[in-house]
């Protein structure tokens, strides 16, 4: 079957092109240090921040489109969307210079820019189901952003700023061959006027404004445990934390690789009425056997092993590493409910849930941190289970 087949190709290019990154991390801790692992992560902090405002769900917006509306026009809802994430990007950079003389700052700002607007032509090759080009296009990001990495530190100096700076040199060069492929290869056109522009950049913004308190929320959910930590504790704590989030996000690339895959057909057995409100139901009730299985996995990888790879100081990653997994285990049940309110367009029962279960993380946090950084972690895992059952609540009483 042809979604078996996508779904292999999915998850084999996904697994490879994310796995370079995971390579890389052993020489970010051992060259960076936990402090100065730490101080990258916060810097990721900013990067997220910025997706979120730059992208404005733009990548979403596209994929609805396409799904809705068909191909025709596609070319040109990129380049409206292109013009729209600079413009964004401008201001944000000029708000960032008058505000703040820490230069990394504008380097964080120009890596969200240009990954948000790459990530319009991941979505577009995944509509058009061109898992090759993909593919392509991740493994070259991947490849570039792990190589400049390593020769800007051997040339210069192992430090944020020339990692951060590597990772925009790797979304630049992958967003200029996205251009050639996608208008030039797959020869999608532009067609625009005023009206046009008006009317793209109306769709974009009746779209992504409902899902930005949403993109919020997920950032409060994946960063802001990091800027209390940050400031609370230490640099080097943070360090340590942030390696067992990214050692247990391993699974969160598996999952969203599946995710991808399986989303367009989801999409089409929906709209065909071979998936009802029902099936999905009972779906959610068995995902809920496959959450303890990836902590085991974890559980049973020993300390020494976290220190051998990882360098001196990170010893204690493997206690973070086991809670994060948990939390995101509660994923396999939460892509399951979401995915059929995108489809029915119901935003606002996404935000409410998101926005609900932020909330929570932050008390969590706030509280947690109170005591000790070790119970940081069971913010996410609580927040999680109270998303998706607010997820699973709302479709039980959907009428969609």
């Amino acid at each position: 079957m042809k979604i078996i087949r996508d779904s292999i190709v999915y998850l084999a290019g996904d697994l490879i092109s994310r796995s370079i990154p995971f390579l890389l991390l052993p020489y970010l801790t051992r060259t960076l240090g936990v402090e100065g692992f730490g101080t990258l992560s916060y810097y990721q902090v900013v990067i997220a921040l910025g997706l979120i405002i730059i992208g404005f769900s733009q990548d979403g917006a596209l994929t609805r489109y396409f799904y809705r509306y068909g191909k025709h026009g596609i070319g040109s809802l990129i380049f409206v969307s292109l013009v729209q994430a600079t413009i964004i990007y401008i201001i944000a950079t000029l708000i960032i210079a008058l505000l703040s003389n820490d230069y990394i700052f504008l380097y964080a700002i120009m890596a969200a820019y240009s990954q948000s607007v790459l990530a319009l032509f991941f979505a577009s090759q995944q509509c058009q189901r061109r898992p090759g080009w993909y593919i392509t296009i991740q493994l070259i990001n991947a490849i570039i952003s792990a190589g400049a990495t390593v020769v800007l530190f051997s040339m210069f100096q192992a430090n944020v700023s020339n990692r951060i700076i590597a990772m925009v040199v790797a979304n630049v060069i992958s967003l200029l061959f996205s251009v050639f492929v996608f208008y030039g290869v797959q020869r999608n056109g532009i067609k625009i006027s005023l009206r046009l522009f008006r009317s793209i950049f109306s769709y974009n913004f009746s779209f992504g404004l409902p899902l930005l308190l949403h993109q919020v929320s997920f950032f409060a959910k994946g960063q802001i445990d990091r800027i209390f930590i940050y400031k609370m504790f230490s640099a080097s704590a943070l360090g340590v934390y942030s390696v067992g989030f990214q050692l247990a996000s391993i699974l969160a690339i598996l999952l969203m690789a599946l995710n991808k895959a399986t989303v367009p057909y989801y999409y089409e057995h929906l709209r065909k009425g071979l998936l009802t409100k029902e099936k999905v139901v009972t779906y959610t009730h068995w995902s809920f056997l496959l959450i303890p299985i990836p902590v085991a996995l974890y559980f049973f990888i020993p300390n020494k092993l976290y220190a051998f790879i990882l360098g001196i100081g990170f010893e204690d990653a493997k206690y973070y590493a086991l809670i994060f997994s948990l939390a995101i285990s509660m994923t396999i049940p939460y892509l399951l409910l979401v995915n059929y309110f995108f489809y029915h367009g119901r935003n606002k029962t996404i935000s409410l849930c998101t926005i609900t279960s932020a909330f929570f993380y932050v008390a969590f946090v706030f509280l947690f941190s109170q005591y000790d950084i070790k119970y940081v972690p069971y913010s996410m895992v609580l927040s999680n289970v109270i998303m998706v059952a607010m997820l699973y609540f709302n479709l039980k009483r959907c009428k969609c």
